[in-house]
């Protein structure tokens, strides 16, 4: 069969006597919206302005130090006001700090073991806010101020809750304050460092509140409602300056820091979230600031959220599975099936799932995406949800068991490695080719990335494995873009990526299913120009489908239906209206020039 006899069948089979009346009405709908919508009505709405503050609160979750109660309680909050949230959500947002509950760590304090899991958590709503965490032992020997003899043997919790989530800055800064508080670091000189990069105050100063007055009545466990110097943020940082506010009822508030009760004031760490509050992202330059000796953070330049979430976690899943299981996963992420990823370890998860959401671009995710559900009663009754999700749970046999799942669910399971969805029939388009070019881009890095065993193999000396030199030189050459070497280190994966290929990947994802859509999307819009002066276009499914080549058409039928190319078809159906706006508007003008004449 010739393939314009194919296609002539095809047109037939989505033509039918309705066609017509289904555009009209699809016109009179976009007619009737556009006739009271006016685009300029969101100029005033910007992102970035608010979105570059690296955070809005940084806590510390644990047992309290009373030992009275096992329960996690927020036992430090900065700044202590204005509040992100209503203080039941704060209670909320502990369950995501300790999404499995809080149990005892059962290690021996030491250097190598100190990390227990860096992960994320997304908290959906009308603002999206990303928390994260390192979970830590303590050195018994230096025990701070939120931790007591009777709670070291529990892990504690160190989260940065932030609307931007640059994710490789806020591991590496919970990394160097996991050092610092449990002494294997000191600080470097701050005034130094700041007057290299930007300012906490508007003066150009760091404003120490370890050199506060007022520290004296802290230590006599004074609390701070009578004290006029508050921790707030100006425009370019945090400085203590007068304000007040209502914090979290059950906490000391002190300097807009609040405390678990009865604990002493933490001046080290109160300078070090003043010196945090001045880092934000530069839009053509990168910053790199000193936090102390071998201990380099570098704030990237502004770029697109998937870039900020892809950079730290891309190679977590290409760690965990096949080239060939992550098309099969992709696929089935444009198709909106709901999606679980499960392991054992919070930070495969929750990275693992953010990295899907990365490989998505340029579509938006218009499924819920939780990187980690807690693992509990009130949460879990969320995966019955018939709407989409992509959500990241801890491995237990009960946990699945006690729900019920969706019937079109993909299962990620990251510690065997396997990908199973029984109701994906289909595969994204030209999918050998997605998966030759993206094995390509592995191997042509293959040497770089991979991390090398940690001791020799089969070589001891004394009864003991030697360490392999290539091992610590690979992770002092690691990218102060992905995850800290310190923490990656106790925790080797099989890749560490570098940013090149990250960006490969991401734009081998984008560019070979996008730019195709779109092209096939705009030659099937149909506008109607009855009103010269408002053009109104929409797109024509049916047409859509008879255009596409016969081996894609089950995916397309099944694509076409989801959210995601909603959302996207609209896009492109006002980017074309638009222009035609912009030519019927001066082709009136012209006809207006004429008729003067």
């Amino acid at each position: 069969m010739s393939e314009s006899a194919s296609y002539d069948d095809r047109a037939l089979k989505y033509a039918n006597s309705t066609d017509g009346n289904r555009l009209e009405r699809s016109i009179e709908r976009k007619r009737t919206y556009t006739s009271s919508f006016n685009p300029k009505d969101l100029e005033e709405l910007t992102t970035f302005c608010s979105a570059n503050k690296l955070f809005e609160h940084v806590i510390i979750v644990g047992a309290p130090p009373d030992g009275d109660s096992l329960d996690p309680r927020i036992l430090f909050l900065a700044p202590a006001y204005p509040l992100l949230f209503q203080e039941e959500e704060f209670n909320q947002t502990i369950q995501f700090c300790f999404p499995n509950g809080l149990h005892p760590h059962g290690r021996e304090y030491s250097r190598s073991t100190m990390f227990l899991t860096q992960f994320a958590f997304r908290l959906s709503g009308q603002n999206d806010i990303y928390g994260v965490c390192c979970h830590l032992v303590i050195n018994p020997r230096r025990v701070p101020f939120f931790a007591s003899e009777k709670t070291l043997g529990y892990p504690f919790c160190f989260c940065i809750l932030t609307r931007f989530p640059v994710l490789s800055v806020h591991f590496q800064y919970l990394t160097y304050l996991s050092l610092l508080f449990n002494r294997v670091v000191n600080p470097s000189e701050r005034p130094a460092a700041l007057s290299t990069y930007s300012s906490a105050s508007k003066s150009g100063e760091l404003v120490d509140a370890s050199n506060s007055k007022s520290n004296t009545a802290s230590q006599n466990n004074e609390t701070s409602n009578s004290s006029p110097h508050q921790l707030v943020y100006s425009g370019s940082g945090m400085e203590v300056v007068e304000a007040a506010g209502e914090s979290l009822s059950y906490l000391t508030v002190e300097k807009n820091t609040a405390r678990w009760p009865d604990t002493r004031f933490p001046d080290l760490f109160t300078s070090e979230l003043l010196f945090f509050g001045t880092f934000t992202a530069d839009p053509n330059r990168d910053k790199k600031i000193s936090l102390s000796e071998n201990i380099l953070l570098v704030v990237p330049h502004t770029a697109p959220d998937n870039v900020y979430i892809a950079m730290p976690s891309l190679d977590v899943l290409f760690s965990c599975l096949s080239v060939s299981d992550i098309v099969k996963l992709y696929t089935a992420l444009l198709l909106e099936h709901h999606t679980i990823f499960k392991s054992k370890k919070l930070q495969k998860i929750t990275m693992a799932v953010l990295a899907a959401r990365s490989i998505l671009a340029p579509f938006k995710v218009e499924a819920t995406l939780l990187p980690i559900v807690p693992n509990n009663s009130s949460f879990l009754p969320l995966l019955e949800s018939p709407v989409p999700y992509i959500c990241g749970l801890v491995s237990t046999s009960a946990a699945l068991s006690s729900i019920t799942l969706p019937e079109q669910l993909c299962l990620v399971d990251l510690d065997k490695k396997t990908v199973i969805d029984q109701e994906l029939h289909v595969n994204v388009p030209k999918h050998l080719e997605l998966i030759e070019k993206l094995n390509r881009a592995i191997r042509e890095d293959e040497e770089m990335i991979t991390v090398p065993p940690k001791f020799l193999p089969g070589k001891t000396s004394h009864g003991k494995p030697i360490p392999n030199p290539d091992f610590a030189t690979f992770f002092e050459q690691t990218s102060p873009y992905m995850r800290p070497a310190q923490y990656l280190k106790t925790r080797p994966p099989k890749y560490v990526f570098i940013p090149p290929l990250v960006e490969r990947i991401l734009h081998t994802f984008s560019s070979h299913f996008a730019p195709e859509l779109e092209s096939k999307i705009k030659a099937c819009f149909v506008t109607d120009s009855t009103d010269l002066s408002h053009p109104i276009t929409v797109f024509n499914k049916d047409l859509f489908l008879a255009s596409v080549d016969p081996q894609q058409e089950e995916f397309y039928e099944a694509f076409i239906n989801t959210t995601m190319f909603q959302q996207y078809c609209e896009g492109k159906t006002d980017e074309m209206q638009n222009v035609k706006a912009m030519m019927s508007d001066s082709y009136v003008t012209n006809l207006d020039l004429m008729s003067s004449c």
